[in-house]
């Protein structure tokens, strides 16, 4: 699925700047090293679990196992989610933009990707705006 791969790739963007800026010696082959060791974990286990749960999928004990581990996935993003709205200052007011957001992606079929790429230019837009006051 293309937007997933660009999705994958927009979240490396953070890891690899800083990367190549905190390394004097080497730059090009330790941003490159420390992008791999940032980004290959995370990517190695998406793909054990993924053919492993291809091959057993059909199993009734690992459909049990998956089932239950739903709500420890769920809270292990909820517990982030909550305390990044609390430091970015989302309150009653500013609450319905990641509303919005979530029901585009949920029910609307729109890819994250384009709301990355349409954050960005809304940034971009308001920093040149605010520049010019």
């Amino acid at each position: 699925n293309l937007s997933s791969l660009i999705f994958y790739l927009l979240s490396l963007i953070p890891y690899l700047l800083s990367c190549s800026s905190s390394f004097s010696i080497s730059a090009s082959t330790s941003s490159r090293a420390a992008a791999l060791g940032a980004a290959l974990p995370s990517f190695i286990i998406i793909l054990l679990v993924a053919l492993f749960f291809r091959a057993y999928y059909q199993n009734p004990w690992v459909e049990r196992v998956f089932k239950g581990v739903r709500p420890a996935v769920v809270a292990l993003i909820a517990v982030p989610v909550f305390r990044l709205a609390r430091a970015a200052g989302i309150g009653r007011k500013t609450l319905w933009l990641p509303v919005l957001v979530a029901g585009l992606v949920a029910w609307g079929n729109v890819s994250p990707v384009y709301i990355m790429v349409l954050a960005l230019v809304g940034a971009w837009w308001y920093s040149r705006r605010v520049e010019d006051l």
